[in-house]
């Protein structure tokens, strides 16, 4: 919001809720009852082309801001290298929760029996894109105060398309193409547009304006594509009206088309989305063959620069304005040319995950930002991406290289998070094993390679050192600090635990622990008990019990071994306590349930603005913690395989360098 909100900051719909979208639905009835109301030759396309346009620009939007957030952790060509966190994730994201299927119907409407039976056929299929529309949308942002719409931005230019055709006859029946008209919007946006927007933009950096409407756009310094379209109410009309003068005049002149109206918005948002990328991507060979480019077409690293000095570059999309009114800044050909040259970075520690489930894909940084925003939970509406979803899991069977998704900044260390693009489910497929394998060892190579210090590994890493006895890099999989977390969530007094999980690294550990200090544990599977015996010191195998009859207030379990009948078995008041990764499912409220082994990060711990998995905002499981205290120790030597680490000395490191540990969630 801006410092001080102005008239029209808020959206006119704002009070509908979630009712908002049913603002399309008259114009979608209208251009639904003027194309099937009419013979075969009088019908008009153009009000049927609407709604499919509205689902392309926001296709495109996310197109944009996924390209940019993977190019921002991987490229060397970052413009500004600084940190986003969940504030500004929270500002250019606010929506409200689709409730349902907005009804498009048609009163009084005289239609004979073919064409009610094509136009029922015509409304559910534009019931199925409308659906696909806000779904997109939905996924795309979350329910915040303070923020601005962007779907909003959808939802006005549908209410003005769709306003166009009802009020002026001469925007409806357009051709698909007309050359003098196409040439005609260019003229006319290079011309007014351009010189308008100029001064505009100029007034709206004045005191009286910036601090009740543009201040809002200019609290984010580091700029994604979404970032283009965060502005108030009151702003986008006057930016519609600019945009409107290429639009407009060609309809009334009898030179508009269809692909001049709807190429020209698209043209809009490509250049507004590429200028607020933080990554350079204009090639200079560009300006060195058409010198004359850098008048008429800026850069994402020109933009930057108006982000961080506020009152230089002022243009649209054509720089030209700034050399003639003397705006331009000086440093914009050496941020250019620094940006565009780059900087390799070398991280200190990597983080090696994968997806879990098929849907996580959404949830992962470069996906829909406030879904990877927020902790990850399945959601109705996901169904409708199925084509999307089950595309990557198809990708994945093919692509064979690990991808960088965030990158992290502590202090002095420097991270870096690389998935796998494999789900968990091919983890457990025996002809996957020395695939996924490959992939690991390729990406332990590469990180040797590149000079890094540590390797977090999300599973057992005994082989690759194995395979690589003079690896320099340290490879940890974090199981001590899982370890460490399980042992003090365990309450002070307690005389017995129930274990309900598989006899891991992690579990054995656990138990020869709570042993040591006198504490029965009771093993609720037979097999399982046999095989923890088995792997217990004799001294201590006389604390380690088979029962059948769960008495016990402190349950160890592992998230998706425990059924919702065994959870029933438990007395009231039983303290759940996972394992793993994995959350329990939570189907007690007489029962304490714990958060899986995870600690609240500190503040210093930068560019986080998004969730790991199901945990909440700015926490970190221990298994990604353990390696970033690995290499914030210097500690010389590996952990994985049957290894552990001394448990207090990594649990007081870890509370040293301020993490916090989640107990509850």
């Amino acid at each position: 919001m801006a410092s001080k909100p102005g008239p029209l900051t808020d959206w006119p719909w704002k009070k509908l809720g979630n009712f908002k979208y049913a603002v399309l639905a008259p114009g979608i009835a209208y251009s639904l009852y003027s194309y099937f109301s009419k013979e075969e030759g009088q019908r008009d396309t153009t009000g049927l082309l609407i709604l499919p346009y509205l689902l392309w620009r926001v296709i495109h939007h996310q197109a944009w801001i996924s390209l940019a957030r993977l190019k921002t952790v991987q490229s060397k060509h970052r413009i500004l290298d600084k940190s986003i966190e969940f504030e500004q994730i929270d500002r250019e994201r606010n929506c409200r929760t689709f409730s349902g299927l907005v009804t498009v119907w048609e009163e009084n409407v005289s239609l004979n029996h073919l064409a009610a039976v094509y136009a029922l056929r015509a409304m559910l299929m534009v019931t199925l894109v409308y659906m696909m529309i806000f779904i997109i949308l939905r996924v795309n942002e979350v329910t915040l105060r303070n923020g601005i719409d962007r779907d909003d931005l959808i939802l006005l230019n549908g209410v003005l398309f769709y306003g166009a055709i009802f009020l002026f006859p001469r925007a409806t029946k357009l051709p698909l193409w007309r050359t003098d008209g196409i040439i005609f919007t260019t003229l006319l946006h290079v011309g007014p547009t351009e010189f308008l927007y100029y001064w505009l933009h100029r007034a709206l950096h004045h005191h009286f304006l910036y601090s009740r409407y543009h201040s809002h756009h200019h609290s984010s310094i580091v700029t994604e594509p979404v970032t283009a379209v965060v502005h108030p109410f009151a702003e986008h009309i006057m930016y519609f009206v600019l945009f409107g003068i290429p639009m407009v005049i060609p309809v009334f002149t009898g030179t508009a088309s269809i692909a001049s109206e709807l190429g020209y918005i698209t043209f809009v948002d490509f250049m507004n989305s590429m200028g607020h990328c933080n990554f350079e991507l204009i090639p200079k060979w560009l300006f060195d063959v058409f010198p004359f480019l850098k008048y008429i077409m800026y850069t994402p690293s020109f933009h930057s620069l108006h982000h961080t000095q506020f009152r230089t570059n002022l243009s649209l999309f054509m720089p030209f304005y700034d050399y003639l009114y003397g705006t331009m800044d000086v440093s914009t050909d050496k941020v250019y040319e620094t940006s565009l040259k780059g900087k390799t970075e070398t991280p200190d520690a990597v983080y090696l995950m994968h997806p879990t489930t098929l849907e996580s894909i959404y949830h992962l940084r470069p996906g829909f930002p406030s879904l990877a925003s927020g902790p990850y939970a399945s959601k109705w509406f996901m169904w409708m991406l199925w084509p999307v979803t089950y595309g990557c899991m198809l990708l994945s069977w093919v692509y064979d290289s690990v991808f960088t998704v965030e990158r992290h900044v502590f202090n002095d260390l420097k991270m870096q998070t690389w998935a796998i693009p494999r789900y968990s489910f091919q983890f457990f497929l025996p002809w996957q094993r020395e695939k996924i394998n490959g992939m690991i060892e390729k990406a332990i190579l590469k990180a040797e390679e590149a000079g890094v210090k540590g390797e977090d590994l999300n599973g057992n890493g005994e082989l690759y050192i194995q395979k690589h006895p003079n690896l320099k890099i340290r490879i940890v999989d974090g199981s001590t600090l899982a370890v460490a977390v399980v042992l003090n969530s365990i309450p002070q007094g307690t005389q017995e635990v129930l274990l309900r999980g598989k006899p891991s690294k992690v579990v054995c550990a656990i138990i020869e622990a709570l042993c040591h200090k006198g504490i029965q544990v009771a093993v609720a599977h037979k097999d399982d008990y046999e095989k923890l015996k088995l792997r217990l010191p004799k001294d201590l195998s006389s604390k380690l019990v088979f029962s059948t009859s769960p008495r016990q207030k402190v349950w160890l379990v592992e998230g998706g071994v425990l059924t919702d009948e065994e959870q029933k078995q438990a007395p009231e008041g039983t303290r759940f306590i996972p394992l793993s990764q994995f959350p329990l499912k939570r189907t007690r409220r007489n029962c304490i349930y714990y958060s899986t082994p995870a600690f609240i990060i500190p503040k210093a711990l930068e560019n986080v603005h998004a969730c790991e998995n199901w945990l909440p905002r700015r926490v970190m499981s221990a298994w990604h913690v353990s390696g970033i205290v690995h290499s914030l120790e210097g500690w010389d030597e590996h952990e994985c395989g049957e290894k552990l680490l001394d448990i207090e000395k990594v649990w007081r490191a870890t509370l040293r360098h301020g993490f916090v540990p989640l107990i509850h969630t």
